[in-house]
């Protein structure tokens, strides 16, 4: 007893000493107190005498949003206040009408949770609901309430109490309009979207922003094809069917967000239930668009275009967003060659076609991941080139116009800039083994025979030879594989240099010998023309090509 209460003496003279508005001392005041607590046998009488009104709840809620790093402080003091009598019923503010709800640990914590969490929230939510339990279902100020947190939280059998004490399983949540199936939906909780939907959940309400249950599911970016399954399954049931062509605020469909988000499966569950793939939004994009917009190639417009095939479903290519512009004109102005690719083999016009101006081509180009960064003029040059290669070959004739958006847009990201190690190393690509046998042990190209061209051996060719070696496409396929990072930074910066050469060679030498001759009034004819820019250096080239757009575009 005198052990107790001298524990109980220390730790109120501690109490006194902490500001109360200053968090760092509230957490160390948490720390300091749960390891006093270690080998306490009276914890309730130590809570009731030690903490005044409101203090508990006030420490719950810090330890309820603490990111420390072995979440000690979280489990600890909830699960002490959790397996003590002190329990949360109502409070002062629960029956105001004056909209000055305010959060409790639990508002806090849902907060907190996302669709990655994997239920790192759910022991301290478990002891919270312990605490406060279900009898009453507390409200934030924005609406927001016990029933709704358990729902984002995942917990099914805290939701399955709140249903069963007379919950409406579609409470709307005040200031966003969300339902408890949105939110559950948000962070990815299946089952308990499940539970909703067995108890009567409307899968068609809607919130503020215009989104239906089916848009958030839409808006992830994992597997959810069961879950579109399981809701339209449930809407056969209903009077009225869930609209799977509803329209958020900004006019986008649950096939526009799945789209937007990489979502193959949810693509494929919706077009096969029926939705519509040529819709617009508010901007006058078709899901088509979406895809040749979006900040990365996923390769959603293939499967898209695979999806639509297998039901028959006819997709509109050729459709013009508010902007006046085509998703052939889009796909190319963000550089994704296989979608431009897979856009001509579906059929879309060329014979309108206008090549991207300057001012949106290549804009939204976003090195695809961090590591690749040091790839990124080798990705423009491959995928820009690659992207012209594919109109060329279906017989679209470049003007030059499209050769000054090129041109201006590699000078723009330097892409021909030679960095101070490239005289070295075009001595060491001869003379330095360590150079050498890193090269070598790198493929360009698997050839037709069976056989490989390393990058020692591709670098060391000719200019000439080297650019009618390798396609633009294999390139691009180089380029994905990430190859050149088991070189130093001194030769990867300069056997990417040396790569942007070669593979816009083919590309310069043709617009040049066109320009030449449109500079000299068409003398000499064109075929002689080759001979003459072949002998030329790339610079010389693109600085032909330079000023003949500057001169088509001063007349």
């Amino acid at each position: 007893m005198a052990d107790e209460e001298d524990r109980i003496r220390r730790l109120t003279i501690l109490r006194e000493t902490v500001d109360w508005e200053n968090k760092a001392e509230r957490l160390k005041f948490i720390t300091d107190f749960c390891h006093s607590l270690k080998d306490c046998t009276d914890r309730p009488a130590i809570l009731r005498v030690v903490f005044r009104p409101g203090e508990i709840e006030r420490l719950l809620a810090d330890a309820a949003t603490e990111k420390s790093e072995s979440g000690s402080l979280r489990g600890t003091f909830i699960r002490l206040v959790a397996w003590s009598d002190y329990r949360v019923q109502r409070r002062d503010d629960d029956d105001d009408d004056d909209g000055n709800d305010r959060a409790t640990p639990l508002h806090l914590l849902a907060r907190l949770a996302r669709e990655s969490d994997h239920g790192s929230h759910d022991f301290a939510a478990r002891m919270l609901f312990k605490i406060y339990g279900t009898a009453f279902n507390h409200s934030d100020e924005f609406g927001c309430t016990h029933f709704h947190a358990a729902c984002k939280l995942g917990l099914v059998e805290i939701v399955e109490k709140f249903l069963d004490l007379g919950q409406d399983a579609n409470v709307l949540a005040r200031e966003t309009g969300d339902a408890p199936l949105h939110l559950a939906l948000a962070t990815g909780k299946k089952e308990v979207a499940r539970l909703l939907l067995r108890r009567g959940a409307d899968p068609r309400l809607a919130n503020k922003g215009g989104s239906t249950p089916l848009h958030v599911i839409c808006a992830r970016s994992e597997d959810c094809d069961d879950l579109i399954d399981a809701f339209l399954r449930c809407s056969e049931r209903l009077d009225e069917p869930v609209l799977i062509d509803a329209r958020d605020e900004s006019g986008d469909t649950p096939l526009h967000l799945a789209l937007a988000n990489d979502n193959k499966d949810g693509v494929e569950a919706l077009v096969l239930w029926g939705a519509d793939p040529n819709l617009a939004n508010n901007n006058g994009e078709t899901p088509l668009h979406v895809c040749c917009k979006a900040d990365y190639d996923h390769g959603s417009a293939q499967s898209f275009f695979r999806i639509a095939r297998a039901v028959r479903r006819e997709v509109r290519l050729d459709v013009e967003d508010n902007s006046g512009r085509t998703p052939l004109q889009w796909a190319v102005a963000n550089l994704f060659p296989h979608v431009v690719e897979a856009l001509l083999d579906n059929g879309a016009d060329l014979a309108n076609f206008v090549f991207p101006s300057a001012d949106y081509f290549g804009k939204t180009l976003k090195p695809w991941r961090d590591e690749w960064r040091h790839n990124h003029k080798l990705i423009i040059a491959s995928c820009s080139l690659a992207c012209v290669e594919h109109l060329r070959a279906r017989g679209y004739r470049m003007e030059r116009d499209d050769c000054w958006t090129i041109l201006q847009y590699f000078a723009e990201h330097r892409v021909y800039e030679k960095p101070p190690a490239m005289v070295d190393l075009e001595r060491a690509w001869h003379e330095d083994e360590k150079f050498a046998a890193a090269a070598r042990g790198i493929t360009m190209i698997q050839e037709p025979d069976g056989g490989r061209l390393s990058l020692l051996d591709f670098v060391r060719l000719p200019l000439e030879e080297a650019s009618g070696r390798v396609a633009y496409e294999d390139y691009f396929r180089f380029v994905c594989a990430n190859e050149l990072r088991w070189l130093a930074r001194g030769a990867r910066e300069a056997c990417i240099a040396r790569l942007c050469e070669i593979i816009s060679r083919r590309f310069l030498l043709r617009w040049a010998r066109d320009r030449l001759w449109e500079l000299t009034g068409g003398r000499p004819t064109i075929d002689c023309c080759e001979p003459i820019v072949e002998r030329l250096t790339n610079e010389d080239l693109r600085n032909i090509g330079l000023a003949a757009a500057g001169v088509g575009r001063s007349s």
